[in-house]
């Protein structure tokens, strides 16, 4: 009987809709500020905010936890005190409901008998949310930004299957870098390691940059005026990239590179040879090379633009 599906009522929509406010009106607003984010519309399960570039990717991930009912995994929040975890404004009260001191703080809406917070609903566990996201120099038209992340999260859907963010790096010099992956995916995870390196300088700004040079050599699809070169047989990815990475990391080590190198290795090698043996089982070889050098692009173009 539980695992009956609910007839499709009048108050099943009513219910449904409730939940979708909650998200909007309840949990957006302080994860996007939470990153130094500003928050230009949110109603349902549609969101447009403006975030800076190395924390729009968490902000998503966040978001897209919430909306499924998850607690967000944000370490820490700035405030006039100093730091707060922002488990502390927003948690989970049971799967798919939530509990938002930032929101009941505001409307001085309690438990009058117990002075408890009263949890919300949202969609919950049983859905999904994807994002897109475009990033862009602060001078670009931002026309052409909001087009961008439209057009992202579209791909996002259609062609990522849903459940997953893709973003948009747009160059001054007109160059488009696509990249996107599966929430939960090795490639996510690997994509917050490098930004968190980025960021602690466990590694040098040019890192990134440098390691999609090198490995973007190996592609054997060439440009419309150029010879496309044969695949070669039995052709080690893993192998291939592990050696460029010991290359790169000889010269491209960062200040706190001692303290934190060893684990930042371990973790990043683990998370990238389990993302590329993903898309080879998916994909040919040119895609998983061409995804590899776009998540390095978009990891230094989002340090540059922090």
């Amino acid at each position: 009987f539980l695992k009956t599906p609910r007839p499709l009522t009048p108050g099943y929509h009513l219910q449904f809709s409730e939940a979708l406010s909650n998200f909007a009106l309840r949990c957006v607003r302080p994860i996007v500020e939470a990153y130094d984010g500003r928050l230009i519309y949110a109603g349902g399960d549609d969101v447009v905010a403006l975030l800076p570039a190395d924390t729009a990717l968490a902000c998503a991930r966040d978001l897209a936890a919430a909306f499924s009912g998850r607690e967000p995994e944000r370490s820490a929040v700035k405030d006039d005190s100093g730091k707060k975890l922002l488990s502390d404004v927003i948690t989970q009260k049971a799967a798919g409901f939530l509990l938002s001191k930032e929101w009941h703080q505001r409307t001085g809406l309690l438990d009058q008998a117990s002075e408890k917070l009263i949890p919300f609903a949202v969609p919950g566990p049983a859905t999904t949310a994807s994002v897109g996201i475009a990033i862009a120099h602060f001078k670009s038209p931002l026309q052409d930004a909001v087009r961008a992340a439209q057009a992202a999260e579209k791909r996002a859907k259609n062609k990522l299957g849903r459940a997953a963010v893709a973003v948009t790096v747009l160059k001054r010099s007109g160059e488009t870098v696509e990249w996107g992956a599966k929430w939960g995916n090795e490639g996510v995870q690997a994509a917050f390691t490098l930004l968190e390196a980025l960021r602690d300088e466990v590694v040098s700004s040019k890192f990134p940059y440098r390691l999609g040079e090198l490995m973007h050599v190996y592609r054997t699809k060439a440009a419309p005026m150029m010879k496309a070169m044969t695949p070669v047989e039995g052709f080690n990815l893993e192998a291939v990239f592990a050696r460029e990475l010991d290359t790169v990391l000889s010269r491209q080590r960062g200040p706190a590179w001692n303290e934190r190198g060893a684990e930042f290795v371990r973790r990043f090698t683990a998370e990238m040879n389990g993302w590329l043996r993903s898309m080879l089982e998916q994909h040919d070889l040119d895609h998983a090379i061409e995804q590899l050098t776009a998540l390095c692009a978009f990891c230094g173009f989002a340090k540059r633009l922090d």
